[in-house]
């Protein structure tokens, strides 16, 4: 490849890279290099100009009228139409390196077929009738604005990179956070199961992919069931995280060798209490929670609840009630005490037992200044209407009317808060 130098400043990248067919320059383009100081480069043919290690570093390309021009001068490297095929190469070359050119070329030729937009400045100028100094214009605006574009280059190329870093970092985390679901979906009962009369169903909702709630159905022995709902303040994984340590602290059973103890609901929440006083969480992070124990044949239930919404009895005739008992937030106080009620259950009623999701997932907007009024734990009136407007149904099917609601409703995609119900039926 036969590249000259102009005798111009020596040293550093060319300012203007010349495509000039092995023909002398015109003479405003040889008047402006002279007035400017312009460091230039030679190259007879646009082929020879598209390697990119002689691209890289020139701020503009000029392709003089010997290269440029569509005329047939009878040798086959002065072809029209191969020519024009350069030129076409070398626009392409430049659009990769976002550099500008000018042609001096009376009119801009026609697009090959099929081709597309490049991101490239290219800026035509007749030979026949440019000066010096409208040529100097345009060589110099865009010696000027070269700089500026590589900055801008240099930062969208960094902000691809960035953008790739995060998504493949919001991929792994999706990836994590998906198998976090699935792992606590395995600490949940698989099968509800069914003790003498009792009959259970369940509403499980997470707000994102790990909530802070948990249920749990436990048969204890042959007539004895315990269930209970917890819920850790907030939801996400740190609230996920301390739902498993709940799980694992409430104590329905004693086994001692061969003998076993069920324990109260009022010992297993002092329990989990004082295991999480140990563990000296932030003040920020507490629980609730509300455990039963079910004697399946007597139907007693008894109960104890620590800062959570009281259950609600819904009897066969159609009666609801809330099932008042003291108790505070767990995980607050050392000497908490939450004291247990027992009530008797009859065939054809009801339990239910609710996180606060409820209060958003059944939340009217109409009612909400109504129910900021009302006591703490207190169900809200449109989760005890849809409950009573539900009341002649199984569990299972008390549970699948209460989704269908929860679905239909706006924003069910991206609930407030979690949400868990469990029914109690007792079957007659």
């Amino acid at each position: 490849m036969n590249a000259t130098q102009l005798s111009l400043p020596a040293g550093g990248p060319p300012d203007l890279l010349v495509v000039d067919g092995g023909q002398p320059l015109p003479a405003c383009l040889q008047k402006v290099i002279a007035d400017h100081h312009l460091h230039v480069r030679r190259i007879p043919r646009c082929a020879d100009a598209c390697r990119p290690e002689l691209l890289e570093d020139v701020s503009v390309v000029l392709v003089t009228p010997a290269c440029a021009s569509q005329v047939d001068r009878g040798s086959p490297e002065a072809d029209p139409q191969t020519r024009a095929r350069e030129l076409e190469r070398l626009l392409d070359s430049l659009s990769g390196l976002r550099t500008s050119a000018v042609i001096m070329a009376p009119q801009a030729p026609a697009d090959p077929p099929g081709a597309g937009p490049r991101q490239v400045l290219v800026s035509y100028a007749d030979p026949a009738a440019t000066t010096p100094e409208e040529l100097w214009g345009r060589l110099s605006t865009m010696l000027d604005y070269r700089p500026l574009i590589r900055r801008i280059d240099r930062e969208v190329s960094n902000m691809e990179r960035l953008g790739r870093r995060l998504n493949h970092h919001f991929t792994q985390l999706d990836q994590e956070m998906r198998l976090a679901s699935r792992l606590q979906q395995e600490f949940l009962p698989r099968q509800l199961p069914e003790v003498g009369p009792a009959r259970f169903a369940a509403i499980f909702r997470p707000a994102s992919w790990v909530s802070g709630d948990i249920y749990d159905v436990v048969r204890l022995d042959e007539t004895h069931v315990g269930f209970y709902v917890g819920d850790a303040v907030g939801h996400g994984v740190a609230a996920g995280l301390l739902t498993m340590f709940i799980k694992q602290s409430i104590w329905t059973k004693q086994i001692s060798g061969r003998e076993y103890r069920l324990i109260r609901p009022d010992r297993t929440l002092g329990n989990l209490n004082q295991n999480l006083i140990i563990q000296k969480l932030p003040n920020s992070h507490f629980v609730t929670a509300c455990y039963c124990l079910l004697d399946t044949r007597t139907l007693e239930l008894t109960f104890a609840r620590g800062g959570h919404p009281y259950p609600l009895h819904l009897t066969r005739d159609g009666r609801l009630t809330e099932l008042l008992v003291a108790g505070g937030l767990l995980g607050i106080f050392p000497e908490e005490h939450y004291p247990a009620r027992t009530v008797q259950l009859a065939p054809g009623d009801k339990v239910i037992l609710y996180s606060d999701g409820v209060e958003y997932g059944f939340g009217d907007e109409r009612d909400r200044p109504k129910d900021a009024c009302l006591p703490a734990g207190t169900a809200r009136p449109r989760f005890q209407e849809e409950v009573l407007a539900a009341a002649g149904l199984s569990a299972p099917k008390m549970a699948r009317y209460l989704t269908e609601i929860l679905d239909s409703q706006t924003g069910s995609l991206n609930p407030q808060d979690d949400l868990t119900v469990i029914i109690l039926e007792i079957t007659e």
